[in-house]
C-alpha cells in the first residue's frame, strides 16, 4: 500500500543564471545554469511496528528534482534570401540524476529505478517565410532532431518493493522529424 507522509519543513537553496550573447551578425548563443540544494528540516515518519515518530530528515531525499541543470544553444541566421530565411540551431542540455521516492526504507528499489544524468542534444534547420506568391501566404519548413545521442532517459520510476521489483518509464529515443507549416 502507498504510504503518505508529511515532510514537515524544508529549505531550498539555489539559483539560476541566464545569458544571451550576440557575438557577430546572425549569431546567437544562449546558456542557462540552475542549481538547487534542498534540505529537510523535519521529515516525520511513524514506525508501523513501534508507533514511534521518527525524524528522518537526514535520510529523506527530494523527489523529481535535478540539483544541477544547464543548457547551451547556438543559432545562426543566414543573410536574407529570396527563397526565405534560413536558420540553423543546435542545443545541448544536462540534468543531474533524480529519485522518485523520498525514503529508501519504504522503497527498496529507489536507487534501481532512479533517473540517471541526462545529456540531450538537439538540432534543427528551418527555412521560414518561404513566399508562395498569393495572398501573402508563406511556408515554414523544419528538419529537426531530438535526443540525437540516443540516450535512454528515465522519466519516472515505480517501486513495487513489497512485490520484489521496480519499473521505469523512458522518454523517446532519437527522434527526427520534418514539419511543413503554412502561414496566412
Amino acid at each position: 500500500l502507498p504510504t503518505i507522509l508529511n515532510a514537515g519543513r524544508a529549505t531550498y537553496t539555489g539559483g539560476e543564471l541566464e545569458i544571451t550573447a550576440l557575438p557577430a551578425e546572425g549569431w546567437q548563443i544562449d546558456a542557462n545554469l540552475g542549481y538547487v540544494s534542498p534540505e529537510y528540516e523535519n521529515y516525520l515518519y511513524i514506525d508501523p511496528t513501534t508507533g514511534q515518530s521518527l525524524n528522518l530528515a537526514n535520510e529523506a531525499k527530494f523527489t523529481g528534482i535535478s540539483k544541477l541543470n544547464y543548457n547551451v544553444g547556438i543559432q545562426y541566421e543566414f543573410p536574407p534570401m529570396p527563397a526565405g530565411d534560413l536558420i540553423a540551431r543546435v542545443d545541448y542540455s544536462y540534468k543531474s540524476p533524480k529519485v522518485w521516492f523520498p525514503l529508501d526504507i519504504l522503497n527498496p528499489f529507489n536507487d534501481a529505478v532512479q533517473s540517471y544524468a541526462w545529456h540531450t542534444l538537439g538540432a534543427r534547420i528551418m527555412l521560414e517565410n518561404i513566399p508562395l506568391g498569393w495572398n501573402n501566404m508563406t511556408l515554414k519548413a523544419e528538419l529537426w532532431g531530438q535526443n540525437l545521442l540516443d540516450e535512454a532517459q528515465r522519466l519516472g520510476g515505480d517501486d513495487f518493493g513489497a512485490l520484489g521489483f521496480g519499473t521505469v518509464t523512458y522518454g523517446r529515443m532519437r527522434t527526427v522529424g520534418f514539419n511543413l507549416t503554412a502561414g496566412f
